[in-house]
C-alpha cells in the first residue's frame, strides 16, 4: 500500500531578524500573516448622504414622496443594494441590516490613521447582531494605491456578534507579531506627536527596540465608546503598542497581539451586554 511522501519545504521560513537577535532565538517572521487575512466585505459602499438617508428610513420606516425628493442618487444606490425601494420604503433586507442601529443599545467608533490617510468604522450592536459602516481598512490605508471613492465612502456590512470580533481585528490589522518592549516605555510628547503624523527620526538616545519600532510603518488607531477612549500604534513587524499621553509623556507600551485581541473582545462584550465601564 503506497503512502504519500511527507512534504518537506525547500527552504527555511523567513526570520524576524530583529526579534531573533533581541530574544536570542530563531523566530519566524509572522507579521505577514496580517496581509494575507485582510478585512473583506461584499457590502455596498455608501456616501455620507446615502448612509444618512438609510438611517432616516430606518428610523421612520419609510421616506415617502417628500422624504426622497432631491435624493434620487442616494435612493438609487440603496435600491441597487436592495435596502430601499424606489418609493422610499425599507425592504425586508434593509430592516434586518439596520436593526442593530434602531433597536441596539451601543455603538463603538474606530478611527485610524497612516500618515495623512485617515479612516473610520462605526459598529452598532444589539444582543445578536452588528451593523458596520467601515471606511478603508488597514491593508488599504497602508497601500500605496490611490483610495479613489473609498476615501469619501463607507462600506456597509451586517453580521452576527460571533463574527464581529475577527472582522474588527482584521479591519485594524491586528495579527501575529513579536512585540519587544521599549526601555523606557515613554518618549517626550514633542517627539511622539510628529511621529503619529508621519515618519521622523527616532528620539535621541532611543533604545534598539524603540528605534526599530519607530522606523516601521505606523497604523495608529483608537477606540471611542461610552467608557472612554484608548489608542494603539500598530507598528507592523514590531507589533502593537498602547499609546497616549501619560503625565506629559508619550506612552509606547508593547502589547502582544493576543492581548490586543482580548482587549477588543472585552470592549465588544461590554457593549453587547450593556456594561458601561471604562474601556481601559
Amino acid at each position: 500500500m503506497s503512502q504519500n511522501p511527507m512534504y518537506v519545504p525547500d527552504r527555511e521560513p523567513a526570520l524576524a531578524e530583529f526579534a531573533s537577535v533581541q530574544l536570542q532565538a530563531p523566530l519566524e517572521r509572522v507579521d505577514r500573516i496580517t496581509g494575507n487575512q485582510p478585512y473583506v466585505s461584499k457590502g455596498p459602499w455608501l456616501s455620507e448622504a446615502d448612509a444618512k438617508l438609510l438611517q432616516t428610513a430606518a428610523e421612520t420606516g419609510r421616506l415617502g414622496r417628500f422624504g426622497i425628493m432631491g435624493k434620487q442618487t442616494s435612493v438609487q444606490v440603496l435600491a441597487d443594494a436592495e435596502l430601499l425601494t424606489l418609493k422610499g420604503n425599507l425592504t425586508e433586507g434593509g430592516q434586518a441590516v439596520t436593526s442593530p442601529l434602531i433597536y441596539g443599545h451601543a455603538a463603538i467608533e474606530f478611527n485610524a490613521q497612516h500618515g495623512d490617510r485617515t479612516s473610520a468604522m462605526t459598529v452598532w450592536f444589539d444582543h445578536r447582531d452588528a451593523m458596520l459602516l467601515a471606511g478603508p481598512a488597514h491593508h488599504l490605508l497602508m497601500s500605496d494605491e490611490p483610495l479613489g471613492s473609498m476615501d469619501t465612502t463607507r462600506q456597509l456590512d451586517f453580521m452576527g456578534i460571533g463574527e464581529v470580533y475577527s472582522a474588527i481585528a482584521a479591519w485594524l490589522g491586528v495579527g501575529p507579531a513579536w512585540s519587544i518592549p521599549t526601555d523606557p516605555p515613554t518618549v517626550p510628547m514633542a517627539a511622539l506627536q510628529p511621529r503619529l503624523e508621519g515618519p521622523t527620526e527616532p528620539p535621541a538616545g532611543a533604545s534598539a527596540a524603540l528605534a526599530h519600532m519607530w522606523r516601521q510603518p505606523w497604523f495608529v488607531w483608537q477606540i471611542a465608546g461610552e467608557g472612554g477612549t484608548v489608542a494603539y500604534v500598530n507598528a507592523g513587524e514590531a507589533g502593537h503598542f498602547r499609546t497616549g499621553n501619560m503625565d506629559g509623556q508619550g506612552l509606547l507600551a508593547a502589547t502582544s497581539s493576543a492581548n490586543v485581541y482580548r482587549h477588543l473582545v472585552d470592549i465588544v462584550d461590554a457593549a453587547v451586554h450593556e456594561r458601561h465601564r471604562s474601556i481601559d
